[in-house]
């Protein structure tokens, strides 16, 4: 349960409101009650816009001083009449905490206190409304005691919300069943703090990113369709965008950076927790790069220092992404920063006329991170073209398989989370097979081989980095006690 004190501003609380003394007697014990039993107190103001006299850095702004808030306590605004508008935070904010109940108390009872309650109802909260606890003045179509009648005694009781009297809405507050709730493990709400790595910095979107996101990403249509985002052509459509961003930033529990290259300080993309739940204690990775910034590692870059910081700073239990398996640039991302393949939901979702499937990773707190993963890929190899050429048409006309990334002499064909590596550089001799070895994906090179040299196993190649195609990696080569030839591949 929260207490929701709606646009109780200075510029509109005073004798013009019908009961006004009552009005201000009703809220102000309330506020007083919440703050003693530990009922959070959630106060939103209306923001006309510049240059209305009603708007950030005016007077009549401000909260009404019988009403102010306590440092700490939150405070969200608002450009349109609901409180629960996507700009301003607000939802977002509840449904991380998993808010089930708000008692609702402010002005304009047939202006945003309407809008409040009916879009509140819509969104799943139930909504209580104490009497005379919410204020209107005179206007031409009713005076204000008609409009405060007809809301609160016709409009909002058994239809949008519970109507009681001021000392039911106290007794609630008192007997909120906080003791009732077994302790439960709680995230550091810390908001969108600075991330730093080598070469990036995280940090809160601003307007000033406007001219850069627009020159870098946000206006680009192929990037922002593997986003599932639209393309934003004007700076006005820009601007709209961050004013859903920025008023995030009033949730501790919303995390979404501007990727700032630091050499040049442009915005070249964004990353953001798109997804938290504080009750199970995870979140999950969303980010796009602009065209111009791609094949950088800055991604791969971006996703670690943000997992890091979910994990250690936010006090996650598991951070996941997700990917659809045509999207191999991303998938070699996710893959690079160490995630653990989870599985794939088949046709999750509807896109570009067809079914798409989404393939999960994650990683756990405390996770042991140095092991086997998976089989990375298997290889094989001929020294023959015409033969290459054809087992290369099999794979790929025959059985279907996608070419993750193909070079000069071989290729890479995509199966499921591993691949199917095929060399064209062999001596042509068969006495191993056309299957030279397979290999799988780990956590350690260095380590697992150290731990394979003290089993009395033959680590024939020593852990190095290699580089083939787009691929860079660090491996190594052991035999296995049937003389099988094992890769141990970690992609860096």
């Amino acid at each position: 349960m929260i207490l929701l004190v709606i646009d109780t501003q200075k510029g509109i609380t005073d004798e013009r409101l019908y009961e006004f003394h009552k009005f201000r007697e009703n809220v102000g014990c309330l506020i007083k009650t919440a703050r003693e039993n530990g009922v959070e107190v959630v106060f939103v103001r209306h923001d006309d816009g510049e240059g209305s006299g009603f708007s950030k850095g005016d007077d009549a702004f401000e909260i009404y001083e019988g009403f102010a808030p306590l440092e700490g306590e939150k405070i969200f605004d608002k450009k349109y009449n609901s409180c629960f508008h996507p700009s301003t935070g607000l939802l977002r904010y509840l449904e991380a905490k998993g808010i089930e109940k708000i008692i609702a108390v402010g002005i304009a009872t047939d202006y945003c206190m309407d809008a409040s309650i009916k879009s509140g109802f819509e969104n799943g909260f139930e909504m209580i409304v104490p009497a005379f606890c919410n204020s209107t003045r005179d206007n031409e179509f009713m005076d204000a005691k008609t409009t405060y009648e007809f809301y609160n005694n016709s409009m909002w009781p058994e239809r949008y919300a519970k109507c009681i009297t001021v000392e039911e809405a106290e007794d609630l507050i008192r007997n909120c069943e906080k003791n009732d709730v077994p302790e439960r493990r709680l995230l550091n709400e810390c908001g969108s703090m600075d991330v730093e790595s080598e070469r990036l910095l995280l940090r809160k979107f601003t307007y000033d990113d406007i001219d850069s996101m627009m020159r870098n990403w946000v206006s680009d249509d192929e990037v922002q369709h593997k986003y599932g985002e639209p393309s934003y052509k004007t700076k006005e459509e820009v601007r709209a965008l961050l004013d859903t961003y920025i008023a995030g930033y009033n949730s501790g529990l919303y995390f979404r950076w501007a990727i700032i290259e630091k050499t040049s300080g442009e915005c070249i993309g964004q990353i953001a927790f798109f997804l938290v739940d504080p009750n199970n204690h995870f979140a999950e990775i969303e980010y796009c790069i602009g065209r111009g910034f791609q094949k950088k590692g800055y991604a791969t870059e971006a996703t670690k220092a943000v997992t890091k910081f979910g994990l250690e700073t936010v006090g996650l239990h598991k951070v996941q992404i997700c990917v659809r398996p045509v999207n191999t640039p991303s998938r070699r991302v996710i893959e690079k920063s160490g995630f653990t393949y989870n599985g794939t939901l088949k046709d999750y979702f509807y896109m570009d006329g067809g079914y798409q499937s989404r393939m999960y990773f994650s990683i756990l707190e405390d996770e042991d991170r140095t092991g086997i993963e998976s089989i990375h890929h298997i290889s094989m190899k001929t020294g023959d073209p015409e033969r290459f050429e054809k087992t290369k048409a099999f794979y790929r006309d025959i059985l279907g398989l996608d070419i993750f990334s193909e070079w000069d002499e071989g290729v890479f064909f995509g199966i499921g989370n591993s691949y199917l590596e095929i060399w064209n550089n062999g001596d042509g001799s068969e006495e191993k097979g056309a299957i030279r070895h397979f290999a799988l994906s780990v956590r350690g090179v260095d380590e697992m081989a150290e731990k394979i040299r003290k089993s009395g196993y033959e680590v024939f190649v020593g852990p190095k980095d290699i580089q083939v195609a787009t691929f860079r990696a660090r491996i190594c080569f052991l035999k296995g006690p049937l003389g099988e030839e094992i890769e141990l591949f970690e992609e860096i």
